[in-house]
């Protein structure tokens, strides 16, 4: 079994003048902000949803935006397939997916509507630092600077799929639900993106008929209070017009080019 740890990109108000929500540090020599990719190998101690060792002549590489069927994704396919190889943890930095392209990397990408993912999202960044919590819990808002960095994050995340997206496979969110409704009732060889991976990098899919159920769990995690107040959050909704236009960028993609695992 595959054991579920990941690491959570969250606004911490330490680093409120970051340039965005996700991973930075301060590089001082040449007084800048850039990717912390230096997480890769903090969290290979214990981040447990990889392989580092199989006999697969590829190396696969599964990380987007957060909150967007990453986890889940990942688990069905190192479960049903037991070669396949992923040895590095999920980060949620494009510098580190940049360098599994370079290195000629199976490199996929997950793609989900630009409310729900961020509604999703801001509910963890909110309720996992007190200060936040307490600003909604108490007083019903939403402090601008998490959902201007939290959408500034999602944005650079999306442009970079968009920029790259001859080199990465992305597969739109509701295709894992449906991929996950299949591997909970065994028929993964009947999926049509699992058979196409299956078939693509000849990889086998596993024989183990044990019960599935605890293996790899999908729970919701938008916060019904969170995501009603942000739709009617007029700053957000101003912000949030370009991530749509992102993301319908993202679907056109899927539409058009044939090398995307995609139907």
């Amino acid at each position: 079994m595959i054991l579920k740890k990941k690491t959570i990109a969250v606004i911490k108000t330490h680093n409120q003048h970051s340039p965005d929500a996700g991973h930075w540090i301060f590089d001082d020599l040449n007084n800048k902000w850039i990717e912390n990719s230096s997480l890769v190998d903090e969290s290979k101690s214990f981040y447990t949803l990889r392989r580092e060792v199989s006999n697969s002549n590829y190396k696969f590489h599964v990380d987007s935006f957060p909150r967007q069927g990453n986890t889940t994704l990942r688990s069905i396919l190192l479960q049903v397939f037991p070669d396949l190889l992923m040895p590095d943890p999920m980060v949620h930095v494009t510098t580190v997916t940049l360098d599994a392209i370079k290195n000629n990397d199976v490199v996929i990408s997950t793609v989900r509507d630009p409310h729900e993912a961020l509604a999703s999202f801001i509910s963890r960044a909110v309720y996992s630092d007190e200060i936040y919590k307490n600003i909604f819990i108490l007083k019903n808002k939403i402090p601008k600077l998490v959902i201007n960095n939290s959408i500034k994050f999602y944005n650079r995340y999306t442009n970079f799929i968009i920029d790259n997206n001859k080199n990465i496979q992305i597969i739109e969110f509701e295709t894992i639900l449906q991929m996950y409704r299949d591997f909970l009732n065994f028929r993964e060889s009947e999926n049509i993106i699992l058979k196409k991976i299956s078939q693509k990098y000849n990889l086998k899919f596993t024989t183990d008929k044990r019960p599935r159920y605890n293996s790899v769990k999908y729970t919701s995690t938008v916060d019904k209070k969170i995501r009603s107040y942000l739709i009617n959050d007029k700053f957000y909704l101003k912000k949030i017009k370009k991530s749509y236009k992102l993301y319908l960028q993202i679907l056109k993609l899927i539409e058009e080019n044939e090398k995307l695992l995609s139907t």
